[in-house]
């Protein structure tokens, strides 16, 4: 039979080892909230997929910025009497044109945005110290683990 000393360390073990489980379940079940409350539409992407994704959308932010600009920088010409009107006419249709471009190149901006922040996540994760584990793991060490401070 065992002492009484050797129960009282067994017991200290038995109730921080309760203490241990179920700050880890309830850390998890927290971090779990918050990630599924993120807004993060490329989530469900794979990695070669994002990084895909990524650099199409990194060329294309680039080609729409460049012609943002350079239909900002064309200035409209003046007239008067009816080609005066015409002109107008013309340059509104050109100030919708270049401001829907504007519309184009900023949203292309916010997504570009989106990717880089989930890549970044993602490297973040990556290299921290559970990235040893698997892919299916690893979220799961994540979530008991991780405090934000």
């Amino acid at each position: 039979m065992a002492s009484g000393k050797a129960k009282s360390t067994l017991l200290q073990l038995l109730v921080l080892l309760a203490i241990l489980a179920g700050g880890g379940a309830y850390n998890y079940h927290r971090n779990l909230d918050l990630e599924q409350a993120e807004q993060r539409p490329y989530r469900t992407l794979s990695d070669a997929d994002l990084a895909t994704l990524l650099a199409a959308t990194e060329a294309e932010s680039e080609r729409l910025d460049g012609r943002y600009e350079q239909a900002r920088g064309q200035g409209a010409s003046r007239a008067t009497g009816q080609a005066g009107f015409q002109a107008f006419e013309s340059a509104q249709r050109r100030g919708r044109a270049v401001r829907e471009m504007g519309y184009q190149a900023s949203e292309m901006g916010a997504s570009l945005a989106e990717l880089r922040s989930e890549t970044a996540r993602r490297e973040a994760d990556a290299g921290a110290w559970y990235a040893f584990a698997g892919d299916e793991w690893r979220p799961i060490l994540r979530r008991v683990f991780h405090v934000e401070l």
